[in-house]
């Protein structure tokens, strides 16, 4: 795990934000989508005047969307792997620059072959590198998500009467490897401290005995549950 993500943690303990940081991400992230599916449908809808007035043949316009889907297929497990070890609101804002200056140039192109430089290569690699960082960072934000509690949910009616149980442990802040820079910070520490009603910052080995009493055998009769340790954080 790279150090992407204590910004985020950094950032949620800041009581004097406007707008909670992960809405400020979710808005984000969601202007960027809709200026990317504007420019599809944009282009799409333009596709055939494009043919006429640079005078290109379908097969020609089908290599462009060819090239783009090749290279962006290519490109998603680099960009993955990218969105690991780099930070991921770098490489999100690099594919964001790549598309939109690519998205600019296209309107410049003469022919085929700036359409397909410009259209199919660089846009498609400014998509390849900004969905898996951009849905990574999404995914990470929600603490508490429905979904996961109706996953839960579910999973725990469907499995009991077989002597599994299925649980769900809701850590609050903990000193990990994710935070422990950040949380180096005497006034970020105080901070974070303050929305604890227990007062302090749990380790590790105060989470470990939840999950190992909701794997023994003394709570087998519990299925289907939140266990939420997190020294009152979420009262």
């Amino acid at each position: 795990m790279n150090d992407s993500d204590q910004p985020m943690t950094k950032s949620t303990a800041q009581s004097n934000r406007l707008i909670p940081y992960k809405w400020e991400v979710l808005v984000l992230l969601w202007v960027a989508f809709c200026f990317n599916q504007a420019d599809r449908q944009v282009y799409n809808n333009l596709l055939p005047q494009i043919q006429g007035d640079l005078q290109l043949s379908n097969e020609q316009a089908g290599l462009v969307a060819t090239v783009f889907m090749a290279i962006y297929g290519i490109l998603v497990p680099i960009s993955g792997y990218a969105g690991d070890v780099l930070r991921r609101k770098w490489v999100i804002i690099g594919a964001l620059v790549l598309w939109s200056a690519a998205t600019l140039l296209t309107g410049l192109a003469g022919g085929i072959v700036g359409l397909i430089i410009f259209r199919g290569l660089a846009t498609g690699a400014g998509e390849a590198f900004y969905y898996p960082s951009a849905n990574s960072l999404i995914g990470q934000l929600p603490q508490r998500t429905r979904s996961l509690a109706m996953m839960m949910r579910e999973m725990a009616k469907s499995y009991s009467r077989y002597g599994i149980t299925i649980n769900n442990v809701c850590p609050g802040a903990t000193r990990t490897d994710i935070n422990r820079e950040a949380l180096s910070d005497p006034e970020y520490e105080a901070q974070v401290i303050e929305k604890i009603p227990a007062g302090f910052i749990a380790e590790p080995e105060n989470i470990a005995p939840a999950v190992t009493f909701l794997a023994s055998d003394a709570a087998r009769y519990i299925t289907g549950a939140s266990l939420f340790v997190d020294g009152g954080l979420c009262l």
